[in-house]
């Protein structure tokens, strides 16, 4: 018994340091002198660690990093984007989301196709129609603005919303909301009072996943945005192909980047685990 439990927890060590590894080096670079970037044999630990990347993508002095390749906006700027772009298309998904997921599990919106209708929007990666977008905003003046990626990062992540969200709408017994009927509870807040507070675990996964999807896109953003409104992922490749790779400046702002994910998560643990845990139970019955 002790051998197998031997072999799980080495299995365990294993697996978390093969899944830490990158986190590990990023952070590790993000700390390491230009000398150190490239070096061969691989520099592991950083013998001087240093901040200057980090100070470098904020426009501040860095006196051992000369050239940032790339930076045609301060990083804090992408960051505030990013940011701007990810919560207010994670907000608008998941409200619009939880109202359609609603509707078609209860009144069955549209008919029995519409549940599988909502996700024609990802049928085609998002890249192939941004073209015909592109010149759809610019009449309306949307390009290079946070307010037109989440338009379309709205039209893309939405349907994940409704698909997640419906599944558990429909574990809700229907005799839940005719108990609160009969209490005096009006139809329209019942959605909102009485299967909202029930569901809130799979809308905090969903949450999660459009905040992560909407924070990592980049094929969308390096086509919608110019300087006013690059995001992280654009701004990344700046540093890499604007003026040959920085690999300090980048590693500095992909452990920042990592940073937003990490607290939310936290902050949603709760609900999370009790939403993956229905989905678990549903899946059994």
């Amino acid at each position: 018994m002790k051998g197998k439990k031997l072999i799980y927890y080495a299995t365990m060590l294993v697996a978390a340091l093969f899944a830490l590894f990158p986190l590990f080096w990023l952070v590790t670079s993000s700390l390491k002198s230009p000398f150190e970037w490239f070096a061969r044999p691989v520099v592991w630990i950083p013998a001087h660690p240093s901040l200057d990347s980090y100070a470098a993508i904020f426009g501040l002095p860095a006196p051992s990093i000369t050239v940032v390749g790339g930076v045609l906006v301060p990083s804090f700027y992408a960051f505030r984007n990013s940011l701007l772009a990810a919560i207010g298309t994670t907000v608008a998904a998941v409200a619009i989301g939880y109202m359609g997921a609603y509707s078609i599990s209860r009144y069955k919106t549209g008919g029995a196709v519409t549940y599988f209708f909502v996700l024609t929007s990802r049928m085609l990666p998002p890249v192939a129609v941004v073209i015909p977008l592109l010149v759809f905003f610019q009449t309306l003046s949307l390009v290079d603005t946070v307010e037109g990626l989440v338009l379309i990062y709205l039209g893309v992540n939405v349907a994940f919303v409704i698909w997640i969200v419906r599944g558990f709408i429909d574990d809700v017994p229907k005799e839940v909301e005719e108990a609160a009927a009969l209490d005096g509870v009006t139809k329209w807040s019942i959605p909102f009072r009485i299967i909202l507070p029930l569901v809130k675990g799979g809308l905090a996964a969903s949450a999660l996943f459009v905040f992560i999807l909407s924070w990592t896109e980049f094929g969308i953003a390096l086509i919608l945005t110019q300087y006013n409104s690059t995001t992280i992922p654009v701004q990344l490749f700046k540093y890499e192909f604007g003026g040959g790779p920085a690999l300090g400046p980048m590693a500095a702002l992909s452990t920042l980047a990592v940073i937003p994910v990490i607290i939310l998560g936290y902050i949603i643990q709760k609900q999370l685990v009790k939403g993956l845990s229905m989905g678990s139970i549903r899946g059994r019955r």
